[in-house]
């Protein structure tokens, strides 16, 4: 019995790890009577939902001719033609500024198809000396400098500067090498805002810094961290397989300086016999005075990257509210499945075709009950979402719709439909 208790526990625990969503079957309580009373109006109304409608769309959905409706392939173009020649033919409307029922998305994904770094012939590998997100940087092959400039924090306020002392030598085309954070006096407070709180020189996503690295003209700013280990933990699905970002940025550039989170290994490498003029440099940094070195060393990088854009279409249609139009119920499923993995088909009946027909149905029986006379006091959005990306499909949807109609962008309420929505 333990044995086989282990064994679920082990199911479980791994479901728990790869499941995206975690789903509950909710089992009506058979203890409450059945309401059976065709004046009932919500009775009446879903009584127009039916087996047979479900099963005919879900034959369609999961047929070979779909061929697993994998995003930006012919079988999922199908669907989502399917899906909106349905709402056509039941006359649900599709949202203002857009036409055909779609709305065009698009996935980028980029990842390093090469990138190493050598200090002095030494070679230091990616994800365990170092850390650049794709995403983050420009396509470069490659990048060298027979020197690195130290230059403290990289800070370039009215109240503290490190480019201060090298403004008139120019960096411009040069390899910087910074800490993170900003000076603090002994206390903890900060140089630059006089207090405990820390500036905005600080923040995690070191916008400023590039941004001042930019303005100086520096073509690859090298940060130290000290635990490379938890970046790397921390940002493990960004860093491990392709970064996936909503939207075409194929043909966008990143407009500042590559940049490179370093370990202290890489820093002690280029450093060199340095060491004791970097030391020197960091007590006047501790006095709030700005200090560089000049490192002399040998270093290259190559920062190959591979930009690849996926593109398909989210399917949408929407029953207009009666007191409260500018206010949503969304009810959304993804439609996409695996596509083919050579000639095996992934067809997808469960995941999420059965979510991907409800939803169908429900969209008739909502419309029906309006030509009943019994419209919602809430709009309602139906959302068939390719990719899976479906709460940025519908912040795009609501940021275009309102841009276009000035209405249905005020407030909305979200509910998934099918195995996993």
């Amino acid at each position: 019995m333990r044995k086989l208790f282990f064994i679920f526990l082990i199911q479980v625990v791994q479901f728990s790890l790869s499941a995206q969503y975690i789903s509950n079957v909710t089992r009506p309580d058979k203890s409450t009577p059945v309401v059976t009373d065709m004046n009932d109006a919500a009775y009446r109304n879903a009584r127009h939902i039916k087996a047979e409608n479900l099963r005919k769309y879900l034959e369609y959905i999961a047929s070979d001719s779909l061929q697993g409706r994998e995003t930006g392939q012919p079988g999922i173009e199908l669907a989502a033609a399917y899906i909106a020649n349905f709402l056509r033919k039941n006359e649900i409307f599709s949202m203002p500024g857009h036409r055909n029922y779609r709305q065009p998305i698009a996935f980028t994904y980029s990842k390093w198809s090469d990138t190493d770094i050598y200090v002095k012939g030494e070679r230091f590998r990616h994800l365990w000396d170092y850390i650049a997100f794709p995403t983050k940087n420009n396509n470069v092959p490659l990048i060298m400098d027979k020197d690195v400039v130290f230059l403290g924090y990289g800070i370039d306020d009215p109240k503290y500067s490190d480019y201060k002392e090298y403004r008139d030598k120019k960096l411009k085309d040069k390899i910087i090498l910074i800490s993170k954070g900003e000076p603090l006096k002994k206390d903890s407070t900060s140089y630059l805002t006089g207090t405990r709180e820390l500036s905005e020189w600080s923040d995690a996503d070191m916008k400023k810094k590039l941004e001042a690295a930019a303005r100086n003209g520096v073509k690859l700013v090298l940060v130290i961290e000290n635990d490379i280990k938890k970046l790397l933990e921390e940002n493990r699905r960004k860093l491990l397989g392709a970064a996936l970002e909503l939207g075409d940025f194929k043909n966008d550039s990143v407009p500042y300086p590559n940049h490179v989170m370093i370990s202290s290994t890489i820093a002690k490498a280029i450093i060199g016999n340095m060491d004791k003029k970097v030391i020197d440099a960091r007590k006047k940094l501790a006095k709030g005075k700005p200090a560089m070195v000049v490192l002399p060393t040998d270093f290259i990088i190559n920062m190959s990257k591979d930009v690849t854009v996926l593109k398909g279409d989210n399917v949408f249609g929407v029953i207009e509210g009666k007191s409260k139009k500018d206010e949503f119920v969304v009810v959304s499923a993804h439609y996409d499945h695996l596509g083919m993995r050579g000639d095996d088909i992934f067809n997808g009946a469960d995941d999420n075709g059965s979510g991907t027909v409800t939803l169908m149905e429900i969209a008739r029986a909502f419309q029906q009950a309006v030509l009943d006379g019994f419209r919602p006091e809430r709009s309602v959005l139906f959302l068939w979402v390719a990719g899976e990306e479906g709460i940025a499909g519908v912040r795009i949807l609501y940021q275009k719709s309102s841009r276009t109609s000035g209405k249905y962008h005020r407030q909305c309420k979200c509910g998934y439909g099918g195995q996993d929505g």
